[in-house]
């Protein structure tokens, strides 16, 4: 009994230290979107919605994380495990996102929350995956589903640098 107690807990330790790293870089994304996003509304209304989705972010994304380890870890099937997390995980995320913004009084509501709730979907459908794929490795759909992803998180990147490229080499006016 002993043994099984021990390794709960080193897991559990391990998903923390996922769930600490994940959850920072929510905050400082999402934070920054949300400024960006408002500050036609003025600086006090962009800092408003940056500092309330920052906090949301972070804490929002350490529940939705917390979620999918706990809910992936009672199911049985591989789909289950991808399904019932990503759903609990998102519907969750987006409820908690919407009701925080308009507590908060947050102007353009839809272009402040809309392509987060959309990441965070996105985010659950993956990491659910990689929770399945860690326990059914013969699963290769999965697999491949999981490298998708990761290709497409790394696109922004890409496009980032092509647009600096682009800038830096462009006539000067």
């Amino acid at each position: 009994m002993q043994q099984g107690k021990s390794t709960e807990g080193s897991y559990w330790r391990r998903a923390a230290v996922r769930i600490a790293a994940i959850s920072s870089w929510s905050m400082l994304l999402w934070g920054s979107w949300a400024l960006a996003a408002n500050l036609s509304y003025g600086v006090e209304a962009a800092a408003r919605a940056g500092l309330t989705q920052g906090a949301s972010s972070l804490t929002l994304t350490c529940l939705q994380t917390a979620i999918l380890e706990a809910v992936s870890r009672r199911c049985a099937g591989p789909a289950a495990k991808v399904i019932a997390p990503t759903l609990c995980a998102s519907l969750i995320h987006a409820l908690l996102t919407i009701a925080a913004h308009t507590a908060a009084g947050t102007p353009a509501l839809l272009a402040a929350v809309g392509p987060n709730i959309a990441a965070s979907v996105a985010y659950s459908l993956t990491y659910a995956a990689g929770l399945a794929l860690a326990a059914h490795p013969e699963l290769r759909i999965l697999q491949r589903l999981v490298q998708i992803s990761q290709g497409l998180r790394r696109r922004p990147a890409a496009i980032a640098r092509a647009s600096a490229r682009v800038s830096l080499s462009a006539p000067a006016l």
